[in-house]
């Protein structure tokens, strides 16, 4: 493990902005290569003790590194978001030495019953953690924060359990589509369904037969809800056609399934499969035991 090339995390912010879509992009003068899979914190030798031993001299460095990072809208891939997580568990591990992010999901057979529910997206039990997050992005929304600021800022709400900061990110992406979206700088607007990226990165994280059995679900709901809207409109016509001889008009079922309709095939999976594809890279170069 390296140590620092400079005395703080701040002197090398030019130099990250440049290099995150590269991948060398680190906390404390380190690429995130050379950080290791096992995100293992670095220790500043030549850093004064005081900023070495303060979690908030940790926190406010990684808070500026990150939304630091130098990304767009352009390039808002499975390949990103894997590494915005990536960059997040390792600025995570090193503001709180010694300690290790968990991705253990405490409900019940992994919280399948949630999967159904992905039209709301209630994947996080804890009810606080959700809350906390909300807090800390409303803080930071008129900064216009990237999403690895974003997905940071979820960890350290969730106390370093990933699966379920996930589960709260999707949440309120669901909820607050209109008031977040347009202040991630570097977030894509599918239209409004971002949040199933969470979703998926929720699912992606857990052991393999409850990703199966999610996974399935999911894709389920998400076909299940287009042909229930389209379902709606047409038993409506219908009724118009029997109760007065009229058809009336607003029966389009394409537009229904399409990124303008309700049910919105076209946006919904790409994003449920970034999330599962970013999970998959994560499961494979870190130690999740997943």
């Amino acid at each position: 493990m390296r140590t620092f090339i400079g005395a703080s995390l701040l002197a090398v912010l030019t130099a990250a902005a440049v290099m995150a879509q590269e991948g060398d992009f680190g906390l404390g003068g380190l690429s995130v290569k050379n950080m290791g899979s096992a995100g293992t914190a670095p220790v500043p030798v030549s850093a004064p003790q005081t900023a070495v031993s303060s979690p908030e001299h940790r926190l406010n460095e990684s808070r500026k590194a990150l939304s630091a990072v130098n990304s767009s809208r352009g390039d808002d891939t499975d390949a990103r978001l894997y590494k915005d997580t990536d960059m997040a568990i390792k600025a995570y591990e090193y503001c709180f030495p010694g300690t290790r992010v968990s991705y253990k999901d405490p409900q019940n057979f992994a919280s399948i019953r949630f999967y159904m529910n992905s039209g709301s997206a209630k994947f996080n039990p804890d009810g606080a953690q959700t809350r906390r997050v909300e807090q800390a992005l409303d803080a930071i929304l008129a900064a216009n924060p990237p999403q690895a600021r974003v997905i940071f800022e979820a960890l350290i709400a969730a106390g370093g359990n990933v699966t379920l900061a996930m589960g709260s990110l999707a949440e309120i992406f669901c909820n607050k589509r209109a008031r977040y979206l347009p202040h991630v700088r570097d977030m894509d607007y599918a239209q409004g369904k971002n949040y199933y990226r969470f979703a998926g990165m929720f699912i992606g994280l857990h052991p393999a037969v409850v990703r199966a059995a999610g996974g399935s679900a999911a894709y389920g709901n998400i076909v299940g809800n287009p042909i229930v809207y389209a379902g709606a409109e047409i038993v409506q016509w219908w009724g118009k056609v029997f109760a007065g001889g009229g058809t009336g008009s607003g029966v389009d079922t394409l537009h229904t399934m399409g990124p303008d309709g309700n049910g919105n095939l076209v946006d919904k999976i790409p994003e449920l499969n970034k999330g599962m594809n970013a999970a998959a890279r994560l499961r494979k170069t870190r130690n999740t035991g997943l």
